[in-house]
């Protein structure tokens, strides 16, 4: 099957879409964790199964669900820090509870801070692409073997 643009849209937007409501839940100390953990990990493996079920996706090769997964980390991820850094920043102004605080202020203050942050944010996107790739790419690669194995 050959990914088609309108599939890379959806998901794309799907993504994104979740990436907004993951920046926004995040924002709880304990569960954001937890929470970003799972996403930025298994974000592509979970959206790849659930698609699967519903017949949206066909069948895909590795190489193609790597791309989707690659896809998928990073609109999620540039979704979620577009979301959650502004909110962050905000609610560490007005409560002023501790270093971080003063650390995300800071970054605001000078051009060449808020260079670095951008950097930053973008390494952290890149490495969102790689791992929810390689997790894409992994459960095609399952998936495909479970559905040979019921074949059998």
């Amino acid at each position: 099957m050959k990914i088609n643009i309108n599939l890379i849209r959806q998901m794309s937007i799907f993504s994104a879409l979740i990436g907004a409501i993951v920046g926004v839940i995040a924002l709880i100390p304990i569960i954001g964790n937890l929470i970003f953990t799972l996403f930025y990990i298994a974000l592509s493996a979970i959206l790849i199964v659930y698609l699967k079920r519903n017949n949206i996706l066909g069948e895909l090769t590795i190489k193609e669900g790597g791309i989707l997964g690659a896809i998928i980390g990073t609109t999620a991820t540039t979704a979620f820090l577009i979301i959650h850094i502004p909110l962050a920043s905000l609610i560490q102004f007005i409560f002023n509870n501790g270093w971080i605080g003063q650390i995300i202020i800071a970054c605001f203050s000078s051009f060449l801070a808020f260079f670095c942050l951008i950097f930053m944010l973008v390494f952290v996107i890149m490495l969102a692409a790689l791992m929810n790739g390689f997790s894409g790419a992994a459960t095609v690669y399952v998936y495909d073997v479970i559905s040979k194995l019921k074949q059998d």
